[in-house]
């Protein structure tokens, strides 16, 4: 994204509403009602999201296409840097659930 863009200006933009801490909407890249939200990341960037599963790809190209030189494609981390954290995070779910106890003795799934 280019230096400063205001998120507001792109959420007006985009049609979205305006939630707490982000803005939402109908997807710009599948039109699914009610499944895109974008917002501030950490480091000063957006960060958009498509619940219909649009991929990171797909979003940058429908935002490139709505939004034009005001949308430039985030950094995106090496894919062995994405493994490395999707690793971390399998790990910590494994503890998380070896440290569970079942709700039920005759039910140890908790169905």
């Amino acid at each position: 994204m280019t230096a400063r863009v205001d998120l507001d200006d792109l959420g007006r933009r985009l049609d979205l509403r305006k939630r707490p801490r982000s803005w939402g909407g109908d997807c710009p890249a599948c039109s699914y009602k009610a499944a895109f939200a974008m917002k501030a990341g950490k480091h000063g960037g957006v960060r958009a999201f498509c619940a219909n599963g649009c991929t990171l790809d797909q979003l940058d190209d429908a935002l490139q296409r709505a939004l034009g030189s005001d949308w430039t494609p985030p950094a995106r981390l090496p894919d062995r840097d994405v493994a490395t954290q999707r690793a971390g995070k399998q790990a910590a779910a494994a503890r998380l659930f070896a440290g569970s106890t079942p709700l039920t003795a005759a039910d140890p799934a908790g169905l």
